[in-house]
């Protein structure tokens, strides 16, 4: 298998934000902390909408900083997940994540991050955060067959770390 990523097409995204409910909900994230971001058409007053959360990069700065680590890149599908049994909360993932896909919770004591619901795809799942989008317009899959471009308004792609992250703009 190859890298997986997502893919935002942001033609049809209506800034409902189902997408990050569904994250929080499905990671029982700490109040304040959202692994996925998405814009809201009640603060922005016009599409194209955004939302991202941890791009699974090919390089991830986060894997190679961590100094206990924590975080680790699946070799199979690309997916970078965070051991949180392991993670002595240090925020070094934070400090070097290009895109702010780490966040602290001060409950927890780690540093949280979307781990593209590895266990809702190994059970033949989609990721939450796709399944909670109703006009389905955030997809994943293989990221060289995703189609979509490298960049976007409000999100720089990084060949430092290349994101497996693709969008459709508008």
């Amino acid at each position: 298998m190859a890298q997986l990523g997502f893919l935002l097409d942001q033609r049809y995204c209506i800034g409902c934000q189902g997408c990050e409910t569904a994250c929080q909900a499905r990671n029982e994230a700490p109040v304040g902390i959202s692994l996925r971001t998405a814009d809201s058409f009640e603060y922005k007053e016009s599409a194209p909408f955004l939302t991202v959360s941890c791009s699974h990069c090919e390089e991830p700065a986060c894997v190679a900083t961590c100094p206990v680590k924590a975080i680790s890149k699946n070799p199979e599908n690309g997916i970078v997940k965070t051991d949180y049994e392991i993670c002595i909360g240090c925020k070094a993932c934070i400090a070097v994540c290009p895109y702010g896909a780490p966040k602290y919770s001060e409950d927890k004591k780690v540093s949280m991050k979307c781990d593209f619901c590895a266990d809702r795809q190994a059970a033949g799942e989609n990721p939450a955060c796709v399944d909670g989008c109703p006009v389905k317009v955030l997809t994943f899959g293989e990221v060289e067959s995703l189609g979509g471009e490298k960049s976007t308004e409000g999100f720089e792609y990084s060949e430092k770390t290349k994101p497996a992250f693709r969008f459709i703009k508008k």
